[in-house]
């Protein structure tokens, strides 16, 4: 290939997979595809299993040698990512699975303590219920004066830059549908033979 730079066109396998499990049976694989599909699932079932990245990766690379496979670390790290963010960050679902159940719990004593008439437990439901639903961390976001400061912008620019914006400055008016601009040459790639990912 030339040193050219690269535009993509097209999918990344991870949008076809990721439109397979949006739409499923609208969607042909390759099968290429198909067996990253098969790998990433492999992964991410293996990581629930195993509760870390590491003994996933090392479960299905042991299973791939076993079969007479054989795959690199750093590509296992790769697929590990994609599994993730195909299906999901385990240990972020589980806890938010977690505080939606503890969130119901703590409305299920609200209302209970409501129908005692105990206003020491609706506090205490009302006070977990509010943990629960981390409705404090949504008015924690501290504001920050430096970001609004007016600071001056610093630009360098090279000879010929600079006489253009001094003359731009100067005349008063700017032509920019009369600009030299040069063309960049580029090959465009299709996403018909997929590399690895």
């Amino acid at each position: 290939m030339s040193g050219l730079p690269k535009i993509n066109v097209g999918d990344t396998t991870f949008d076809k997979v990721w439109a397979y499990y949006k739409s499923p049976g609208k969607i042909t694989l390759t099968k290429k595809q198909d067996e990253k599909r098969e790998r990433w699932l492999t992964l991410f079932t293996l990581r629930l299993n195993f509760h870390s990245r590491l003994q996933a990766i090392n479960a299905y690379k042991d299973q791939q040698e076993a079969l007479g496979n054989s795959i690199s670390q750093s590509q296992l790290y790769k697929d590990m990512t994609k599994a993730e963010q195909l299906f999901g960050e385990v240990h972020k679902s589980e806890r938010k699975a977690s505080l939606v159940v503890l969130a119901e719990y703590a409305h299920k004593a609200l209302l209970m303590a409501m129908k005692q008439k105990n206003p020491i437990a609706v506090t205490q439901a009302l006070t977990k219920l509010e943990k629960y639903l981390e409705i404090d961390k949504e008015e924690t976001t501290e504001f920050n004066a430096a970001k609004l400061e007016d600071k001056p912008d610093h630009f360098t620019l090279s000879g010929p830059e600079k006489n253009q914006l001094l003359e731009f400055m100067q005349s008063g008016v700017v032509d920019l549908n009369n600009f030299e601009v040069e063309d960049v040459e580029y090959e465009e790639v299709k996403q018909g033979l997929d590399e690895e990912e």
